[in-house]
């Protein structure tokens, strides 16, 4: 059982320097692609492309490292958080240019499934009692997150 939260589109960034063009999914082959490990990223990136061109790491501090290295030619994540992430690790935003937008899949709250439909019923509403106030607003934009997914 699962409690659905904001929602963000999966992409893959490359750096705008590079100049990489993606026009249809399967061109994404023709890359080295970092992931994190087990984010639902990589889980639609695996869709479309094959097992061999992903390198996944523990986190995507790790991958905007390799990518500003040339050790990986595009890194794929949530477009909100990795834009946040890059603004943590100081880096220039103009740099990074997202090259493919990946089927989009809602954000959840995963509990184990011996948990009670009433305690699950009463997260989601605390949730979205959080997400109707303006410290939830203040702390997407703390964070870099988009307001409108």
């Amino acid at each position: 059982m699962g409690v659905r939260h904001q929602h963000e589109p999966p992409v893959v960034f490359g750096l705008a320097a590079r100049n990489i063009k993606i026009n249809r999914p399967a061109e994404l082959n023709h890359y080295v692609i970092g992931t994190v490990r087990d984010d639902v990223s990589e889980q639609v990136l695996l869709e479309i492309v094959n097992r061999q061109n992903i390198r996944s790491v523990v986190n995507f501090h790790q991958n905007v490292k390799k990518l500003n290295s040339n050790r990986v030619d595009l890194i794929a994540y949530g477009q909100d958080s990795a834009r946040g992430i890059f603004r943590q690790m100081g880096q220039d935003l103009h740099a990074y240019q997202v090259m493919y937008v990946m089927r989009s899949t809602p954000n959840c709250y995963a509990f184990s499934r011996g948990t009670d439909d009433r305690v699950v019923t009463r997260f989601q509403q605390a949730l979205d009692k959080i997400k109707s106030t303006p410290v939830y607003a203040e702390l997407l934009r703390k964070f870099g997150l988009n307001l409108d997914n």
